[in-house]
C-alpha cells in the first residue's frame, strides 16, 4: 500500500523541520561564534566564520586571554566527576543487589527511602550537606563535592539498578552459591560481568547531572582555590561579556568530555531502554 502525501503530512514535516531549527540553533552559535574573533562574531553572529580561528581555544585552555585556571578547573571536574561515579557505580550496585536478592520488609522500606530521595527536591538538603560538610572540614575540598554528589545521585543509582537485578534470572548465581562462593564473590565473578547495559546507564545520567551542575559547586567550593568548569565559565559570562568568542570556545571544551561519553555509552543506553520496553 502507497501512502499518500496529503497536507497534513506536509504540515507536520514543516513543524518538525521548525522545532529541530529552534532546538539546533543555539548549538550553531555556539560552534560557529567560537571560531571566530570577538569582532566577527559580532558583526555577523549568525554567518560562518570568515576562517576558523583556533586562537580562542589555545587562549581558554592556556588561560592567558581569560584570566584564569581553565585548564585547572577541567581537571577538578574530571577528579570530581570521576570519584563520584566511582562510588555510586560500587555503593550503588552493592546496595541494590542486597535489596533485590533479600526481599523482606526492610528491603521494601529501604528501596521506598531510596525511591523518595528521587522525588524530593535535592536543594532541600543543601543547607545540611552543607554544615555537614563544615563541621568535619570537607567544605572547599574535592572530597567534599565527591560525598555531596554521591549522597545527591545515590537514590537514582540505586533505583536504576533495583530494577535491574529484579529481571536479573538467578540461575548463575544459584549455581555459584552451590559451588560455595559467598555474597560479594557472587557478585563479583557472576553478576558484575552482566551489568555492562545499566552501568552504561547511570554512568550518563550522573555524570551528566555532576558535570554541568553549578548550584552545588558554587555553594560548596565557595571561597577556595578548587574552581570547576560550570563555575569557570559562569565567571566568564559575568566577567568578560564583550569576548563571547571565548566563553564560547570555553562551553565547547567543557562539552567534548560529555560528548565522548554519550558516544561509548549510549549503545548500553539503548539496550537498557530496549529491554525496558520488552520487560
Amino acid at each position: 500500500m502507497i501512502n499518500k502525501y496529503t497536507k497534513k503530512s506536509f504540515l507536520k514535516e514543516i513543524i518538525i523541520i521548525l522545532i529541530t531549527i529552534i532546538f539546533a540553533s543555539p548549538f550553531y552559535l555556539l560552534i560557529v561564534n567560537s571560531f571566530k574573533t570577538t569582532k566577527e562574531a559580532y558583526a555577523n553572529p549568525f554567518g560562518l566564520p570568515k576562517e576558523l580561528y583556533w586562537q580562542s581555544f589555545a587562549e581558554v585552555l592556556s588561560g592567558a586571554g581569560v584570566n584564569a585556571d581553565f585548564a585547572g578547573a577541567l581537571f577538578n571536574s574530571l577528579i570530581i566527576t570521576a570519584g563520584s561515579l566511582l562510588m555510586l557505580i560500587a555503593f550503588g550496585s552493592l546496595t541494590a543487589y542486597g535489596l533485590s536478592r533479600h526481599p523482606g520488609k526492610l528491603s521494601s522500606f529501604l528501596y521506598i527511602f531510596f525511591v523518595i530521595g528521587i522525588i524530593i527536591p535535592s536543594q532541600l538538603g543543601l543547607v545540611p550537606m552543607y554544615t555537614a560538610l563544615r563541621s568535619v572540614g570537607l567544605v572547599g575540598t574535592r572530597i567534599g563535592m565527591i560525598l555531596v554528589y554521591t549522597c545527591k545521585q545515590m537514590p537514582l543509582t540505586v533505583f536504576l539498578y533495583t530494577g535491574f537485578f529484579k529481571s536479573l534470572p538467578r540461575d548463575y548465581e544459584e549455581a555459584a552459591v552451590i559451588d560455595g562462593a559467598g555474597f560479594i564473590k557472587t557478585f563479583t565473578r557472576v553478576v558484575m560481568p552482566q551489568m555492562k547495559t545499566i552501568t552504561g546507564t547511570a554512568l550518563l545520567l550522573n555524570s551528566l547531572y555532576i558535570w554541568n551542575d553549578t548550584m552545588d559547586q558554587m555553594a560548596f567550593l565557595s571561597g577556595s582555590k578548587i574552581r570547576t568548569l560550570p563555575v569557570e565559565i559562569y565567571s566568564l559570562t559575568t566577567a568578560m561579556t564583550a569576548q563571547w568568542n571565548l566563553v564560547f570556545a570555553a562551553v565547547i571544551v567543557s562539552l567534548l568530555p560529555m560528548v565522548i561519553l554519550y558516544i561509548f555509552t549510549q549503545k548500553k543506553m539503548m539496550d537498557s531502554l530496549a529491554g525496558g520496553l520488552k520487560g
